[in-house]
Order: structure tokens, then C-alpha cells, then sequence
């Protein structure tokens, strides 16, 4: 049985991130983090104070709820984010789970200019 290097890839990027959720759960990353550590990789440093996280945030789920992604898929890609692979992860996903992070990725700089 002969694997590609992209399922290779993501069979380590997935146990590499399962391993990492089992042994940090309680050190998860909040939406706010996320979106702040996206908003710094496109944008640059960008100090913002949690409470201006959180109100930026919440006008985004006011305005574009489908921009924010679901809970787990947050979790997967926020333990990405910390493991300094969410390049990685963006392409991996099976389905169109790469497409809504792409989208996140996309969109959350645009709506924070």
C-alpha cells in the first residue's frame, strides 16, 4: 500500500495535534487568541487589550456569523497555531474544512481594517 506525501503529511500533522490537545487541554487558546494570533501573522504586531479582542469579535459574530469557525475546528487549528503549523493544517483537512479556515484566514484581516 502506497501513501502520497500529502496523506503522510496529514497523518502526522493529525496525531502531532491529537497529542498536543491530550496533553495541553487546559491551556487552549480563546477565539480572541486565535483571531489575534491571525491578525498578527498577516498584519503584523498589533496591540489590542482583551477587551478590544473581545468587542471586535463580537461585532464580527453580530455582522458575519459564518466567518468564525465551529468550536472543535477552532480547537484543531488554534493547538496549529500554537505548533507553528497552521499552514500545514490549512491544507490538510478533509471536505471543505481547509476552505473555512481559508475563509477565516481571508476575512478576519478584512474585517478588522
Amino acid at each position: 500500500m502506497a501513501l502520497s506525501r500529502r496523506s503522510t503529511l496529514a497523518v502526522l500533522v493529525g496525531g502531532t495535534l491529537a497529542v498536543a490537545g491530550a496533553t495541553v487541554p487546559g491551556a487552549t487558546h480563546s477565539d480572541e487568541d486565535l483571531a489575534h494570533a491571525v491578525l498578527e501573522r498577516h498584519l503584523g504586531p498589533i496591540r489590542m487589550s482583551p477587551e478590544d479582542r473581545t468587542a471586535f469579535l463580537s461585532e464580527v459574530r453580530a455582522q458575519r456569523p459564518w466567518l468564525l469557525l465551529a468550536e472543535k475546528l477552532a480547537v484543531i487549528y488554534g493547538a496549529a497555531e500554537r505548533l507553528n503549523t497552521s499552514g500545514i493544517v490549512r491544507h490538510a483537512p478533509p471536505g471543505n474544512r481547509g476552505m473555512i479556515i481559508g475563509q477565516y484566514e481571508r476575512h478576519l484581516p478584512g474585517e478588522f481594517q
